[in-house]
């Protein structure tokens, strides 16, 4: 248990460092791909770097002497005495029965949200279960009556053509596409699966947050780029910004924040030199 609070405690401090080194350096551009690596890295850096071992790539000794050094130079020299004996027995019972109940709630909060996601993944079976699934202007889609705006979840796109024009139609399945053939779900999942194990640090919440926003600035960029009017297309989200969506493990057409998604695709496009500002990223894993 101590070792896997040490590593849980590295995984969380990284998380923060690079969480707020991409908030500062990279949420404002237009590099939406480059975004997306970026965010996918600090998952995968934050999970990993702990478990290797890094002795054997410095002098052990070098090092301890450095520490000494500056031990000796900063910290006074303390000579402490007890006038009474220690319960050192006490102390230690009252510790364990401490870090057994931070256990169990650190394990009652990973439970429920175990149990959210699984009620989620069930939704989307029974979806799949009661949807008609045809062909929609050559796209395979599964029609569901009950789901009030379109939405996907890897391969499988749901959308109730009833309800939008032909040109909106168009826009959705040009946007859900973008999901489907992307990958953008595998994002979606590991988020979620970070929020699982980390659920005490609010970091990894925005990190969650960013993670959702960039997979729409994505989706949203290629409709653009696909020859669609930009403000029709805007219209079209507003027009569906009262519906909520089914599920937090769907790529949905409409998110929040729709202020976010309308605010960047009106951005000025960043130019490519700013590309080279993600090596930056490099060095400061390393570090």
């Amino acid at each position: 248990m101590e070792s896997f609070a040490i590593y849980l405690i590295k995984v969380n401090v990284a998380l923060i460092v690079l969480y707020a080194f991409y908030k500062l350096s990279f949420s404002k551009d237009t590099f939406f791909r480059l975004r997306r690596i970026m965010l996918l890295l600090i998952c995968v850096t934050s999970l990993i770097y702990p478990l290797i071992d890094f002795s054997g790539w410095t002098d052990e000794y070098a090092i301890g002497e450095t520490f000494t050094t500056v031990y000796n130079k900063l910290l006074p020299e303390v000579l402490v005495t007890t006038a009474l004996p220690v319960a050192t027995t006490e102390v230690e019972v009252t510790t364990w029965q401490t870090g057994i109940w931070v256990w169990i709630i650190y394990g009652l909060g990973i439970g429920m949200l175990l149990l959210r996601n699984l009620l989620e993944v069930s939704k989307i079976h029974r979806s799949l279960a009661c949807s008609r699934r045809y062909s929609l202007k050559g796209v395979p889609v599964y029609q569901l009556e009950d789901v009030g705006e379109p939405c996907s979840f890897f391969h499988w796109i749901f959308i109730n053509p009833m309800q939008y024009s032909d040109k909106e139609i168009d826009e959705i399945l040009t946007h859900e596409c973008t999901h489907v053939s992307q990958w953008h779900s595998i994002d979606v999942i590991l988020s979620e699966m970070m929020c699982m194990a980390c659920w005490f640090n609010p970091f990894v919440w925005l990190l969650k947050r960013e993670v959702r926003h960039n997979l729409e600035y994505l989706a949203d960029n290629t409709v653009i780029q696909s020859g669609y009017d930009s403000k029709s297309y805007q219209y079209h989200l507003l027009g569906l910004a009262h519906h909520q969506s089914v599920t937090t493990l769907y790529n949905s057409f409409n998110v929040l924040h729709l202020k976010n998604r309308i605010m960047m695709m009106n951005k000025k496009r960043s130019p490519g030199i700013v590309r080279t500002k993600y090596l930056i990223f490099i060095p400061l894993v390393g570090i």
